[in-house]
């Protein structure tokens, strides 16, 4: 597994579709999500963002799905193996957001702020 599917595994853990930023399909229902493809050396640190998507008329699913990405670092951050190392995920500060679209007030969801650092196989 390289950077890239790490990064990518980490967000199907909320069993949602997700996508890197721009390639959403045309017509994908909510929810998913979207990140930020982030590239970097093993021993760099990055602060990525991701967006939970969702179209309700509450608030309902964007709190359960931030709640649930929330409970992964309970016990700290999560350990990814790669090819030549692992990819350390963290909350970045502030972890959560909310946001929503004056185009469509159904849409609710939360601006993730992660921390990832690319270390070297020990």
């Amino acid at each position: 597994m390289d950077k890239e599917q790490a990064l990518h595994s980490f967000w199907k853990r909320l069993n949602i579709p997700a996508f890197a930023e721009g390639s959403v399909p045309d017509d994908t229902p909510k929810p998913y999500v979207t990140y930020q493809k982030i590239s970097g050396r093993l021993e760099d640190a990055l602060f990525p963002t991701a967006t939970i998507w969702t179209r309700s008329e509450s608030w309902a699913q964007a709190d359960s799905l931030k709640n649930q990405l929330e409970d992964l670092f309970v016990t700290g951050g999560v350990i990814i193996k790669i090819n030549k190392g692992r990819v350390y995920i963290a909350q970045g500060t502030p972890f959560a957001q909310q946001i929503t679209s004056e185009a469509d007030n159904l849409i609710k969801g939360y601006q993730i702020n992660l921390a990832v650092e690319f270390l070297t196989a020990s």
